[in-house]
């Protein structure tokens, strides 16, 4: 019994290793700027505070590592790893984030695809009002970011995916997002944080849909509750809605006769109940056909996270 315990575990972990393999490897490069990038960080009454580049872009390209990681669907070269190479082989920011050197440096790497990000544009501006007539301090904040991103496979040096993120974050986005008592005390840094966090999480969603688009894994409750293959630090969280797709036909680019992708046609909705770490479950909202192993969902626009309203007065001194 012992033995053939031993067998079953030894071929069930050389399945795991062997799906664990067959992941493509994934690169993501330190992010750049360019000699026209702008960074305006102002605090109250026009300050200015103390912010690194390199701290700002090594952070945005670390949690697009995280994000990939927990995808599970890449093999995602370690930071350190990908800083040696470049390292040894004397690659300057501005050769790394040149157009056309990706496949060399994916070669480096030993990687099958390449992410290369470009940071364009950060602002963040603060603004805090006296109200007289209450006695408040109203603090108002902006802030702005423009990533500039593509995605290469590194054995054609071709561009599978590319596009520019803009996102905005303001003090109302803020209070109908975060509840008063998690804001209160809020910092520069923690409204950073929220918006490249929205900023990656877009970016993320954009690489995993061109490659790995969200599927849905299983079916229960005859059809009614849907399993889809993503879970926690993936950009999938509860309370979203994506829309169902049946996939069919190949699509063909006349001219180059590229692929192109198939044809999809809406067959409902769902709304995400849990996530886990592996994967997801949600309900079924709408369906105007029959949900099947393998269909493809996409976040709909009606996905909207807000926070809840206190049962007391928000007071607004000192906070967001």
């Amino acid at each position: 019994m012992k033995k053939l315990i031993v067998i079953i575990a030894t071929v069930t972990l050389a399945a795991v290793f062997a799906q664990a393999a067959d992941r493509p490897k994934i690169a993501v490069l330190p992010f750049a700027t360019q000699s026209t990038t702008v960074f305006k960080i102002q605090g109250n009454s026009g300050k200015s505070l103390s912010v690194t580049r390199s701290v700002i872009l090594r952070d945005l390209s670390n949690r697009l590592i995280n994000f990939l990681v927990n995808s599970k669907k890449f093999d995602v070269l370690d930071r350190e790893y990908i800083d040696r190479v470049i390292q040894e082989n004397k690659l300057t920011e501005s050769e790394w984030a040149k157009s056309g050197q990706e496949k060399r440096i994916g070669k480096l790497l030993v990687s099958d695809y390449l992410v290369a990000g470009t940071v364009n544009r950060l602002d963040y501006y603060v603004k805090r009002d006296h109200l007289q007539l209450t006695g408040e301090d109203i603090v108002r904040a902006v802030a702005k970011i423009t990533v500039e991103y593509r995605i290469i496979k590194v054995k054609t040096g071709r561009i599978v995916f590319s596009g520019i993120e803009e996102n905005k974050l303001t003090s109302d986005d803020i209070r109908k997002k975060i509840s008063p008592k998690e804001r209160r005390d809020w910092t520069f840094k923690d409204f950073k944080n929220c918006l490249f966090e929205n900023t990656i999480n877009d970016i993320g969603r954009a690489i995993l849909g061109s490659i790995f688009p969200l599927k849905i894994a299983a079916l229960a409750n005859r059809g009614d509750m849907v399993i889809v293959n993503r879970g926690l630090g993936s950009g999938i969280e509860k309370g979203q809605v994506y829309e169902v797709f049946r996939l069919g036909a190949n699509l063909i680019d006349p001219d180059t006769k590229e692929f192109l992708g198939k044809q999809e046609k809406s067959v409902g909705e769902i709304q995400i109940t849990s996530v886990t770490p592996k994967f997801s479950k949600a309900k079924l909202l709408k369906a105007s056909g029959e949900f099947k192993i393998g269909y493809v969902c996409r976040l709909s626009d009606k996905s909207v996270k807000t926070a809840e309203t206190p049962d007391y007065p928000e007071s607004t001194a000192g906070g967001w």
